[in-house]
C-alpha cells in the first residue's frame, strides 16, 4: 500500500531531524551539554554517601572523547535515518524497492539506541548512577527516546501490502 510506504518513509525524515538537531546544537552549544557530561562521568551530584562514586572518571581528555563519540554518533544516527527515508520515499511506489530501502532505517534505529538506551541509561544511568542526581539526570529524555526508535523499528520492519 503506497500510503503506507509513504508514511514510513516521512516518519523516518522527521525523527531524523531529532538527532540532526541535538548533534548540531552539541557543536554550537559545546560547553552545556560537554558539562553534563562532565558532571555525569564525575559523579559529583549523585547520593554524597553512594558506594559507586569509585566508578567516577576525573580525566577531562576522556571526557573530551566520550562527548565527540556521543556528537558523532547523534549525527550519523540523524544522516542515516535522513538518507534512509529519502532512499523509502524515493521507492515508495515500488514494494520490493521499498522493501529492500530498510536497511539504513535498521543502522539508523541501531546507532540511536547506542547512543541513548546504551549510552545513557545504561552507562550513564546506572554504571554512573546519574539515576541519583537531581540535576544531570537524562534517564527520562533517553527512555522516551528509547521508545519511540523501538516503535519506530516495530513499524518500519512490518510488512507493506499491496
Amino acid at each position: 500500500m503506497f500510503e503506507l510506504r509513504l508514511t514510513k518513509a516521512l516518519i523516518c525524515i522527521m525523527i531524523a531531524s531529532y538527532p540532526l538537531f541535538v548533534g548540531y546544537q552539541n557543536i554550537i552549544d559545546y560547553d552545556t551539554n560537554y558539562l553534563f557530561l562532565q558532571h555525569t562521568m564525575k559523579m559529583d551530584t549523585i547520593f554524597p554517601d553512594s558506594t559507586l562514586k569509585v566508578r567516577a572518571i576525573e580525566n577531562p581528555f576522556i571526557w573530551q572523547l566520550a562527548f565527540a563519540v556521543i556528537i558523532f554518533c547523534e549525527l550519523i544516527t540523524g544522516l542515516l535515518f535522513l538518507i534512509g527515508g529519502l532512499k523509502l520515499l524515493i521507492h515508495s511506489k515500488n514494494s520490493l524497492k521499498f522493501k529492500n530501502s530498510k536497511a539504513l532505517i535498521y543502522y539508523a534505529t541501531f546507532v540511536g539506541l547506542g547512543i541513548w538506551f546504551f549510552g545513557f541509561m545504561v552507562i550513564a544511568g546506572e554504571w554512573f548512577a546519574s539515576w541519583q542526581s537531581s540535576q544531570w539526570n537524562a534517564t527520562n529524555p533517553a527512555f522516551r527516546i528509547t521508545c519511540l526508535l523501538f516503535l519506530n523499528l516495530i513499524f518500519i520492519s512490518q510488512a507493506e501490502q499491496d
